[in-house]
């Protein structure tokens, strides 16, 4: 099969696991470690942020309230 496609030049990318450990090559796997990083530190920033808002609502209405006439 591989002498046929080398014949008829026809390219392969090799971007799948079997084809690269075929030709002898490193094989395009890792971890994803970075991607994974990046998303749970894009989540932390979300949730930082969203929790600076919610202390800034409460503490928004905390003064407002300590400055009506309702007592």
């Amino acid at each position: 099969m591989l002498t046929e496609a080398a014949v008829t030049g026809k390219e392969d990318d090799l971007r799948g696991l079997k084809e690269n450990v075929v030709v002898g090559r490193l094989i395009p796997a890792g971890t994803g470690l970075a991607y994974h990083l990046e998303r749970r530190r894009q989540e932390a920033e979300a949730a930082e942020f969203e929790l600076h808002n919610d202390f800034s609502e409460v503490d928004q209405a905390f003064s407002q309230a300590l400055n009506s006439d309702q007592f």
